[in-house]
């Protein structure tokens, strides 16, 4: 089995919508689990042994009766075996850190703020819970119990000194991990940028003209309008707006036409480009791997050319590639500059 495909850098090319479910499915459980220990610390019982039961009955909860959020809704809020109400606590606990979690995800992405801010949160919900439940079952006289729970000094103590320790080689680790990542995808876009440049030195400088003219240009006598066909979504704006051409285009696709984040050039319109690509370097376009969808390129030309001395062909090219990723949450641009001749 390949587990590179479940890498970190993988994840973050995969829809924001999906990564929230598994977020939600992970921190639900996180949820079942803060749930046992809010009970079971004050009580002086053990997180681990034995399994969870119903303290009602003391009968051993199976799966449907843990299924994190929905077995309380499903229920009712009774005990599947003998009909006693249980607490929504556990269900509004479960909730919470779900909300918690797919909220910070939302709010930094696959980082180690969203990860720093989501372990935070809920360790703060785990100590305020078991300092409140502590309060409740020393007033409830029914509560017999000769062992000796814990306070609630004791456990933020206790939440203090592991964060100490082994804070710093977790928040160590992760940082190296998201600094390694985001270093890699700038090397990947410089390659990226390089490798147009390469492109167009083999051209005739008076040939080589911007991404506007190869793709959309009218009367350009280079191509065809590649966006004509279309009636509506993005690409078709690129027919109307430059400004949408230069915010949106790109030249990095994969195989399927996928491109930078979740989008994808219609079939139609990615066989055009292709043909176009073709027409203009002479050679069959090649669709890149499926991780450098996070990447957005565009080549500008300035015709420097003095009017003086109109055989003297000089342009400006400028390669601009963009990072869309969640290394990078507010984006990064590197651009590569270089000056084409004829003489």
């Amino acid at each position: 089995m390949d587990f590179s495909l479940y890498s970190l850098e993988n994840l973050r090319t995969l829809p924001v919508w999906f990564v929230s479910m598994i977020i939600a499915g992970f921190s639900s459980l996180l949820g079942s689990f803060i749930n046992v220990c809010i009970y079971r610390i004050p009580l002086g019982n053990s997180i681990v042994y034995p399994r969870s039961r119903c303290t009602t009955c003391d009968h051993v909860l199976e799966v449907p009766d843990l299924i994190p959020i929905f077995s309380w809704i499903f229920l009712s809020g009774k005990c599947r075996h003998c009909g006693a109400k249980v607490s929504p606590r556990y269900a509004c606990v479960e909730a919470l850190i779900v909300f918690v979690w797919v909220l910070s995800f939302i709010s930094f992405g696959l980082t180690l703020t969203f990860l720093i801010t989501a372990v935070l949160i809920s360790l703060f919900i785990t100590v305020a819970g078991i300092a409140i439940y502590s309060k409740h079952i020393k007033k409830d006289k029914a509560v017999v119990n000769d062992k000796k729970g814990l306070t609630f000094i004791e456990i933020l103590f206790t939440a203090v000194i592991l964060a100490a320790v082994v804070g710093p080689f977790f928040t160590s680790n992760l940082t190296d991990r998201a600094t390694a990542a985001r270093n890699r995808e700038r090397i990947q876009a410089y390659g990226l940028a390089r490798e147009k440049l390469q492109e167009l030195r083999c051209l005739p400088a008076r040939k080589v003209v911007s991404d506007w003219l190869i793709y959309r240009g009218e009367g350009s006598g280079l191509s065809k309008n590649i966006f004509r066909d279309l009636i509506f979504g993005i690409w078709a704006e690129m027919d109307d707006s430059g400004d949408v051409f230069w915010q949106n285009m790109t030249d990095v696709f994969t195989v399927d036409g996928n491109c930078a984040g979740d989008e994808q050039m219609p079939p139609q319109v990615f066989e055009k480009f292709k043909n176009n690509f073709k027409n203009y370097y002479g050679f069959d376009y090649e669709p890149y791997p499926d991780s450098y969808r996070m990447f957005r390129r565009t080549t500008k030309v300035e015709d420097m050319t003095k009017s003086d001395n109109p055989g003297n062909i000089l342009k400006r090219v400028v390669v601009t590639v963009e990072i869309k990723s969640r290394a990078h949450v507010n984006g990064y641009k590197i651009r590569l500059a270089t000056y084409l001749g004829d003489s």
